[in-house]
């Protein structure tokens, strides 16, 4: 059995690792199936932004510092106001989520609309 904390502090510190895993993987799969073109759209926009944020926070990943630095001028720049937690949980849980649901859901709910919302 998996231990919660120990699979949670892997999240946490690698979040953005995954996201290029399932960039690869989601891109893979959309490169070797014929899908519309508004189907493309929407899968390579989720593997974009897989691609930028690990662009953000590891490769180079001077995102975090230079954000709490001069947007916010945190006294403690690699922990204050934008730390591993309020990362993952703003990309993961809030963006993952929201730049996900079109291409799964798009002709079910939405139809072509699904990416304006």
């Amino acid at each position: 059995m998996i231990n919660k904390e120990r699979a949670m502090n892997f999240m946490r510190l690698h979040w953005f690792d995954v996201g290029l895993g399932l960039a690869f993987l989601t891109g893979g799969i959309v490169l070797l199936n014929k899908l519309n073109p508004l189907s493309l759209l929407l899968w390579g926009s989720l593997v974009s932004l897989f691609l930028h944020q690990f662009e953000e926070y590891r490769y180079p990943g001077y995102f975090p510092g230079m954000m709490n630095t001069v947007l916010f001028s945190s006294k403690h720049p690699d922990r204050y106001p934008l730390n591993t937690n309020t990362a993952l949980i703003v990309n993961v849980y809030v963006g993952w989520l929201l730049i996900c649901s079109p291409p799964c859901l798009a002709k079910r709910f939405f139809g072509w609309r699904s990416q304006l919302f």
